[in-house]
């Protein structure tokens, strides 16, 4: 899956840049791709895993 998250201020209603600690705790769940990448290599990349 790829996802791009934005981070909501509800006061503001506004995007706001993910706090620190946040990108701490999903660090090891990241797993960036070369955005040139097709969808079979990518499907075939996370098969391989």
């Amino acid at each position: 899956m790829w996802t791009n998250l934005v981070h909501i201020n509800i006061k503001t209603q506004k995007p706001e840049n993910h706090s620190q600690h946040l990108l701490d705790t999903f660090k090891p769940f990241e797993d960036l791709i070369d955005p040139h990448i097709s969808f079979d290599e990518r499907v075939n990349k996370l098969r391989n895993k």
